[in-house]
């Protein structure tokens, strides 16, 4: 009896080394990086490499359909980044955004080497207020703003020129797009086709 006590014993101590031995591998094999460990560095450029400066209300103005990609970059001061492109038949469009600071964005596409649509996000004039920040905006006026209207018209009506957002042109159409802001974040939102209102809405105007 004696025998198999002293057995039991003898299996439970070597058990118990066994796994002190697997823990204690464990743990070292835990202790970090040491001072002889290779440096890894990230090869992510930092975003502020993709700001282009000078990114302005006056300068997205400037950009015309019909206008080559060359000349966009000297109006904006800089390479755009290439966002999308694919080619149909003998047409390939390709689709540049350009980022300014304060989330400021221009995009635009050009079809065979030709502007084709802009539009644009949180741009500002280069004095650094938006042209209709403290426009008068109403629901009267915005009742009085109807589709087939000019933009002249649109603008004697709400009392101040639109900010515009984008416009394009594909085949014999053409499109423009423009936002009036006023206090406490009413807007006026309105589209031309060739010249004329085809649709408008607002929010928070009163």
């Amino acid at each position: 009896m004696k025998n198999i006590i002293g057995l039991v014993v003898l299996v439970v101590v070597i058990s118990g080394c066994s796994m002190l031995g697997k823990k204690e591998e464990t743990n070292s094999g835990n202790t970090g990086p040491t001072n002889n460990a290779p440096k890894t560095e990230s090869t992510a450029s930092p975003s502020s490499d993709k700001v282009v400066a000078g990114l302005s209300l006056e300068s997205f103005n400037k950009l015309q359909n019909g206008m080559k990609y060359e000349d966009a970059v000297k109006i904006l001061g800089g390479e755009g980044v290439e966002t999308s492109s694919f080619a149909t038949g003998n047409l390939k469009t390709v689709t540049y955004k350009w980022e300014g600071e304060n989330y400021a964005r221009i995009t635009a596409t050009f079809r065979n080497g030709e502007l084709t649509s802009k539009s644009q996000s949180s741009l500002k004039s280069a004095g650094g207020d938006t042209t209709t920040a403290k426009a008068d905006l109403t629901l009267a006026k915005y009742n009085q703003v109807q589709n087939g209207m000019t933009y002249d018209e649109v603008v004697k009506i709400v009392g101040s020129e639109g900010t515009q957002t984008s416009s394009s042109n594909s085949g014999q159409n053409k499109m423009a797009s423009y936002k009036w802001e006023g206090e406490k974040f009413a807007r006026i939102f309105a589209t031309f086709r060739n010249e004329k209102l085809s649709s408008k809405s607002q929010s928070n105007l009163k």
